[in-house]
């Protein structure tokens, strides 16, 4: 990446931009950059957004990473000012504002102060609520997050689109940790042809948007009479890898605990190997299609419709029932509000049986 005090051409207009959290659409950003970083060589980028997140965008040209710590560094409204004087010296075109929060919008003030021309994109909070209300919900399928993404650079002249898919380079190598790993289980690469390695990422930040525990072991039981089989798990955090170190020594020769072993950087560089992702709607479901792996996701609460539906993937890989089925769905745009039925239903009555079964479909599709 090119350092942010480098000189660039007389022609070269530098943006900042900024997009803190949540993990998945940070990861959600990167197609977009990348597709206006493609279509554009005069363009650059400082991107604000947290240190660990920096590992997405590392194959992106004339892009740099301005880490932001909101808990240390840039606590408070004296951080945000402080955050702010560290930037105001650099000649920024642009501020583009693509988180919408009340730190972002602070920024905006003193960036305007400074003479700076922002913008920022729309959630369009009032047709979420309008999907997800208990009552008369108004359905409809909403513009994909990317996609309010791409129309704030389009209000600069910035017009992309992402009819082309925009994945993260390959990783050529796996680094010493990922050899390691596989290693360890006995796994080498490139995998055997005869073989199929399948990543489960069963958790999401919110309970409403989770299967459960209970209900992948099952699925893991009707998977594990194909012994040509490998299964990764995925997650993050101490609860999560216990959880899902107790399921994979149920499997030892077939299931193989990610989570806990690997940093970042070698979990995308596993993704990119693995022939499907199982998801819910979560993080591991946008980090698997961007890295250009299929990926079969769960749906429960929420909705792909409300815009952060996976990319590149067809509808018939959403596993979730009809809203005719189950017309409460979807109650939430995140996850976040509790069961309407206090049951799950629309999760429960997902059968690990037809989980197995879109799995073994797709699998037998992409390779005949």
């Amino acid at each position: 990446m090119k350092s942010e005090s480098a000189q660039g051409s007389k022609k070269e207009k530098h943006l900042l931009i900024c997009r803190f959290s949540a993990m998945g659409d940070v990861i959600l950003v990167y197609p977009v950059l990348k597709a206006v970083l493609l279509a554009y060589p005069e363009i650059r980028m400082t991107l604000l957004t947290r240190a660990s997140y920096a590992v997405f965008f590392q194959d992106l040209p004339r892009l740099n990473i301005h880490a932001v710590d909101f808990n240390k560094d840039y606590k408070g409204l004296p951080g945000l000012f402080k955050l702010y004087r560290s930037l105001r010296g650099h000649r920024f075109e642009y501020f583009l504002d693509l988180h919408q929060s009340l730190r972002s919008r602070i920024l905006q003030v003193f960036f305007r102060l400074s003479g700076l021309k922002c913008l920022t994109y729309q959630k369009n909070r009032a047709a979420k609520k309008e999907i997800t209300r208990e009552k008369q919900k108004i359905r409809r399928q909403l513009p994909h997050t990317t996609q309010r993404y791409i129309e704030v650079f389009g209000k600069i002249g910035l017009h992309i689109s992402l009819d082309t898919p925009q994945f993260f380079e390959q990783r050529q190598t796996e680094g010493p940790r990922l050899k390691d790993f596989l290693e360890k289980h006995h796994l080498k690469l490139p995998k055997p042809t005869q073989e199929a390695w399948i990543g489960i990422a069963p958790f999401a930040q919110h309970e409403n948007k989770i299967w459960g525990i209970h209900k992948v072991k099952e699925l893991l039981q009707e998977l594990s009479e194909d012994t040509q089989l490998r299964v990764f798990l995925f997650g993050g955090g101490k609860s999560e890898t216990e959880q899902l170190q107790g399921i994979a020594q149920a499997h030892p020769t077939q299931v193989f605990c990610v989570a806990g072993q690997l940093q970042l950087e070698d979990e995308i560089n596993l993704i990119q190997k693995l022939n499907l992702m199982l998801a819910m709607d979560s993080s591991n479901m946008h980090l698997a299609s961007v890295a250009g792996t299929p990926v079969i996701s769960i749906w429960g609460a929420t909705h792909p419709d409300i815009g952060f539906a996976p990319l590149y993937q067809p509808s018939n890989h959403f596993i979730q029932l009809t809203t005719e089925q189950m017309p409460c769905r979807p109650c939430s745009a995140y996850g976040k509000k509790p069961c309407l039925r206090k049951d799950k239903a629309c999760m429960v009555q997902i059968s690990a049986s037809s989980v197995a079964q879109k799995i073994q479909d797709t699998l037998n599709l992409a390779n005949p």
